[in-house]
């Protein structure tokens, strides 16, 4: 037996019919935990019926940390329907599937079972901001503010989620947008370091090269056999702003799609609120005000999408 403190407690509905459980599962017995489930067992439509003479069931918090270690792509939606996860624990988990995965497309020219995984991933953060309709608002805090490509795409691809969400997006174009967030700035990690973490303004010639990212993201996605227009526009027009100043096409307002615009957006807002060599990171909302009200800045994006993305945060 062990200690009360030591553990939560647990809805034993939670656990689908003959899936493997992934921690022990206790009763409470007097002032302490009697352990009534062994970690690996499968819990059958028989047994679950016995266990509902119990009406309360606990975990031990040690295991709960412990189990975050073996959530993968493929085990996340399962792990999310327990119930047992701060919102904390959930963000640390997708960040950890979603470095994995970053790291694979970065090595490898073409893997199916890591594109599978990305596509998985998107479609678990979909169910998750559906599931969690405020998620976004009670996690920004959360959200890791790291100068890190895989860090930066991961939060531009959740923000995208969540605000193409708010646009009425089905899944369809909201797992397009997912995968074009991930992949966005794909192409800057063939540009020199020495560029990119200069701590100082950029030259013409260094402007023009980090200026080449868009493209060179388009060429590594074609290695990944990623052909789904809307998330090649997306990805090459992220940059674009409705007052014709982005690149690489200088397109404008009525030319630039949701998705590009949308990513437009979410891509500025993290940069703005992540900690950069140049600068210190401003707070969401004096992200968003200056995103809003800066008149230079305010031509470049949708603002029906910026104030839209704002409620969402308040």
């Amino acid at each position: 037996m062990e200690k009360i403190a030591s553990h939560i407690p647990f809805d034993i509905k939670s656990i689908k019919v003959n899936t493997e459980i992934p921690f022990n599962i206790y009763i409470k017995n007097r002032d302490a935990h009697e352990l009534i489930l062994k970690k690996g067992s499968r819990l059958s439509r028989v047994a679950l019926l016995k266990l509902q003479a119990h009406k309360n069931f606990f975990i031990s918090k040690r295991e709960q940390k412990e189990s975050l270690h073996s959530i993968n792509c493929d085990t996340f939606r399962e792990y999310l329907q327990l119930n047992i996860y701060t919102n904390e624990m959930i963000i640390t988990s997708l960040y950890k599937i979603s470095e994995t995965i970053f790291s694979n497309l970065l090595l490898k020219s073409y893997n199916e079972q890591t594109n599978n995984c990305l596509n998985t991933l998107i479609k678990d953060i979909i169910e998750l901001l559906y599931t969690k309709k405020d998620y976004l608002k009670q996690t920004i805090e959360s959200l890791r503010d790291d100068y890190e490509l895989n860090i930066h795409s991961f939060n531009v691809a959740f923000y995208a989620i969540n605000l193409g969400r708010l646009l009425k997006f089905n899944e369809e174009e909201l797992l397009a947008l997912g995968v074009a967030g991930i992949l966005h700035d794909i192409g800057i990690h063939n540009i020199d370091d020495a560029i990119l973490y200069k701590n100082s303004q950029l030259n013409t010639q260094e402007l023009k090269i980090v200026q080449e990212h868009p493209i060179l993201s388009l060429k590594k996605i074609e290695l990944l056999h990623i052909h789904n227009p809307s998330i090649l526009e997306a990805v090459k027009h992220h940059h674009e702003r409705y007052d014709g100043s982005g690149y690489p096409d200088h397109l404008t307002k009525s030319q630039i799609s949701k998705s590009a615009a949308i990513l437009a957006i979410c891509d500025v807002f993290d940069a703005l609120t992540s900690e950069r060599p140049y600068r210190k990171k401003l707070s969401s909302f004096e992200a968003l005000k200056l995103m809003l009200k800066d008149p230079e800045m305010s031509r470049k994006f949708n603002r029906e999408y910026l104030k839209i993305f704002l409620k969402s945060l308040v």
